[in-house]
């Protein structure tokens, strides 16, 4: 029997919860017009659906904003895994009739009613908000990378000059073969990244595959190294956490099974690939890094195991 927590749309959900009442479900209805209800589902840790509704304006803040925050440290103190979270799409209205709008739209400088407000609120307040972001390191310039770049707005972005050179003044047909969306990037890109070539380098071991690298802060915490081949001056960083050491490996691999079982990428990676001679190298040295430091956990950006494994997810 799975606990689930049904807020909101409460004449929609009671229509939902009352259909499925024949596989088991207990309903009461909380002072706040809640839903509370217990529903039988296969293998599932949690489920908790929170949606919007309408009310007074002077509440929307305390339900929206407040009640969020509840929810979300709830689901922390009971060990909940997965939180889906169903809001509205409001937060885009303005004043004009559109359809098929997806997350990637720029939002309107105001929020037109109290509701949408608080909603984006709501959105924001669990994490950290996009202009609170001080830094950004871009591993390359492949368009699925830089994406969302200018939804930071105060972040300074970190990169390699080899990775911006190789790219920045060719046309749009052959941005596009590179793998590039020059539209991406923020007007005033280069104005607010300082370069990872100027850092303090950072030398580790004779012994070790990646000797060389970029102290990003001075300070240890985060160390950059070259990982040219899939792209031109792709980077990947070791970091050290409270649960282990990490190297993030950007797209020198896809997935853990190819360094693990030396699984050369397929063939059509290989048209987007700057540098096959320098790709193998970088190969190598990762599959040299998880044979004598398997301490260190290495993460591909693509890899759906690594994914799984960070949520607590099984695979289907």
């Amino acid at each position: 029997m799975t606990n689930a927590l049904v807020t909101g749309a409460t004449r929609f959900w009671t229509t939902c919860l009352l259909a499925i009442k024949s596989n088991g479900m207990e309903r009461r209805r909380h002072a706040y017009g809640f839903l509370l209800a217990q529903i039988r589902l296969d293998e599932s840790d949690a489920l908790l659906l929170k949606l919007g509704a309408d009310r007074l304006a002077s509440s929307h803040h305390a339900v929206d904003v407040e009640g969020t925050r509840h929810v979300v440290d709830g689901c922390r103190k009971q060990n909940v895994l997965r939180l889906i979270h169903i809001s509205t799409p409001s937060i885009y209205f303005d004043y004009r009739d559109r359809g098929g709008i997806s997350e990637s739209e720029p939002l309107p400088v105001k929020q037109v009613i109290a509701y949408a407000a608080t909603k984006l609120l709501e959105l924001r307040q669990p994490g950290i908000g996009e202009e609170e972001v001080r830094y950004v390191v871009l591993s390359h310039f492949h368009a699925d990378h830089p994406a969302g770049l200018r939804d930071f707005p105060n972040a300074r972005i970190l990169y390699k000059r080899d990775a911006h050179t190789a790219i920045k003044d060719l046309g749009l047909l052959a941005s596009v073969k590179a793998g590039c969306l020059p539209g991406l990037l923020p007007d005033d890109f280069e104005e607010r990244s300082p370069l990872i070539d100027e850092t303090p380098h950072a030398q580790a071991t004779w012994d070790f595959p990646f000797v060389m690298g970029y102290d990003l802060f001075g300070d240890g915490s985060l160390i950059a190294v070259d990982l040219s081949g899939h792209a031109a001056g792709q980077i990947g960083l070791f970091l050290m956490s409270a649960t282990g050491e990490y190297f993030l490996c950007a797209d020198a691999v896809w997935s853990s099974r190819a360094y693990r079982e030396r699984r050369k990428p397929h063939a059509a990676a290989v048209l987007i690939m700057d540098d096959r001679g320098q790709y193998a190298d970088t190969f190598e040295r990762l599959c040299f890094l998880h044979q004598q430091y398997p301490q260190i956990r290495i993460i591909p950006s693509h890899c759906k195991e690594e994914l799984l494994q960070e949520t607590g997810e099984k695979e289907s």
